[in-house]
């Protein structure tokens, strides 16, 4: 019986150790998939869809204990008022304004009827008066900063 040289031993030994680690790799492919399913699926966020009869609008749901969303109708205007309220005070976060055109289009809706219309924006700074703490502050801007999730969802 012939001896086997280390060199050939050794060879043997990274040959099964690569296959173990190969077959190890594969199986992981499942458990990663499932893995990126579950993060994408708990960072998609609900939204808060306001239904108009020009279409729809998609706000954030994580601002809906905030905010408080009026919708009128004046001719052939649908304006969406956004609002926040600290204590007895009521704040303008931004306006909504669907066919209406007296400022800059941000994109349009399409209603049911495969009709097209213009949506514009109107939106007012915080007065520095307003008696917000810091806290209410940053909140109020954030849920101004979320028109841009609104704008992106326009359809």
């Amino acid at each position: 019986m012939k001896r086997k040289t280390p060199v050939k031993l050794i060879g043997y030994l990274l040959c099964v150790a690569l296959l173990c680690g190969l077959l190890a790799g594969c199986g992981n492919d499942k458990v990663q998939k499932e893995q990126n399913d579950n993060v994408s699926a708990d960072t998609i966020p609900e939204d808060v869809v306001v239904h108009t009869d020009y279409g729809d609008l998609h706000y954030p749901d994580r601002w809906q204990e905030y905010v408080t969303i009026r919708q009128e109708q004046n001719g052939n205007t649908i304006a969406v008022t956004f609002e926040t309220k600290s204590g007895e005070e009521t704040y303008e976060l931004f306006k909504v304004l669907i066919g209406d055109d007296s400022s800059e289009v941000v994109g349009s809706l399409t209603d049911d009827t495969g009709a097209q219309r213009n949506v514009y924006l109107h939106v007012d700074e915080l007065p520095a008066d307003s008696g917000l703490d810091e806290t209410e502050q940053t909140r109020f801007y954030a849920m101004q900063e979320d028109l841009n999730y609104l704008i992106d969802n326009l359809k």
